[in-house]
């Protein structure tokens, strides 16, 4: 199978594959913002992130599957190879795509129903979020 095998510094990470049927990706993403809101009509504030995510669909059985990753800095290096192989990395975690949906109207609700009560919804970042 085409799977990703990415490196840290020099160091192996893992190599990710989801097999014959699916999507798998990498990526860096950077977030500097000073208007992020935890709540739509929430104060805005600064966010600062540097994140590296790992992640893959795997179509036939709908399951969202992570690799955990170290935390970056500025001046990491991170590489991604292209391989074709069967030796993978297990992974972290895996979420049907059922319980992604539920899990997005849970935090729907409870942000409803903290705005009708007038409470502030405080929200660490993260890159499983």
């Amino acid at each position: 199978m085409i799977a990703l095998k990415i490196a840290h510094n020099g160091q192996p990470v893992c190599t990710a594959g989801i097999g014959d049927l699916g999507v798998i990706s990498s990526h860096v993403t950077w977030v500097h913002s000073l208007n992020y809101r935890t709540e739509p009509d929430g104060e805005p504030t600064e966010r600062v992130d540097l994140t590296m995510h790992i992640g893959g669909l795997h179509t036939p059985l709908n399951e969202h599957r992570t690799w955990d990753t170290p935390e970056i800095e500025v001046g990491d290096t991170i590489t991604v190879q292209v391989v074709e192989t069967d030796d993978i990395s297990p992974h972290a975690e895996t979420r049907s795509g059922d319980q992604l949906r539920d899990e997005k109207k849970e935090r729907d609700y409870v942000r409803r129903k903290a705005s009708e009560f007038g409470w502030t919804i405080i929200e660490e970042s993260s890159s499983s979020s």
